[in-house]
């Protein structure tokens, strides 16, 4: 069992039921840290939404992948802190109406370095939701 395996139960209070809930239907997502997929479950079945993820635990990633489009994964890929996400979804031209930070940046050594990569992935009216 994967260290970041919380369920997948949608609970009231808790900051993926907040973004649930901010998260318009059939919306373009990047979801950094989604750890097992609790919130792109929702949002991919619920919500009809497109998920990409970047999880650095492959274990908890693999688990999320089952609800996402695309994903990057471990500590090559998935690793916040180096590029390769973020020349992957550039390369590709990938553009996300919500990009999901939730309890996330305060691991990062750099916090303003990726959230400046990030903004150059949101569509025009495209929104940052972070916890």
């Amino acid at each position: 069992m994967s260290k970041y395996d919380y369920g997948y139960e949608l609970v009231p209070g808790t900051t993926t039921f907040w973004a649930f809930q901010k998260i318009q239907p059939e919306s373009r997502i990047l979801e950094l840290g989604p750890a097992i997929g609790n919130l792109a479950k929702h949002l991919s079945e619920e919500k009809n939404c497109v998920v990409d993820i970047i999880e650095i635990d492959e274990e908890s990633g693999k688990k999320a992948m089952q609800f996402a489009r695309k994903g990057f994964l471990g500590m090559e890929e998935g690793n916040l802190e180096k590029d390769f996400w973020y020349e992957q979804l550039k390369m590709a031209g990938d553009a996300y109406d919500y990009i999901v930070i939730l309890d996330v940046l305060e691991h990062i050594r750099n916090a303003e370095d990726v959230l400046r990569k990030l903004g150059t992935l949101l569509k025009e009216d495209g929104e940052i939701l972070i916890s």
